[in-house]
């Protein structure tokens, strides 16, 4: 039988397993750890990146439309995000 209480914790877990987009356009490789490559300038704006802890690292500093001049190196901390919305 499900509980009809759901903790609030274990619902912000759901909710960001459903709305997790791994966004891999900034830089399109994967390092060895299986975690995105990408960095805060070449993140995309709107998507909040996260270490594997999920501890929040920053929020994408790139427009899509009209992406910055970053760095392509990887931020070895960086290892997923979320995105909100999508364009």
């Amino acid at each position: 039988a499900v509980p009809k209480e759901v903790s609030f914790p274990a619902f912000l877990l759901v909710l960001e397993i459903l709305l997790l987009h791994v966004d891999a356009k900034a830089c399109s490789e994967e390092n060895a750890e299986n975690r995105i490559c990408t960095n805060c300038c070449a993140g995309r704006k709107g998507c909040n990146y996260y270490s594997a802890d999920g501890t929040f690292i920053c929020e994408g500093e790139s427009d899509p439309n009209n992406p910055k001049a970053c760095p392509r190196n990887c931020d070895p901390n960086i290892a997923y995000s979320l995105c909100l919305y999508e364009k």
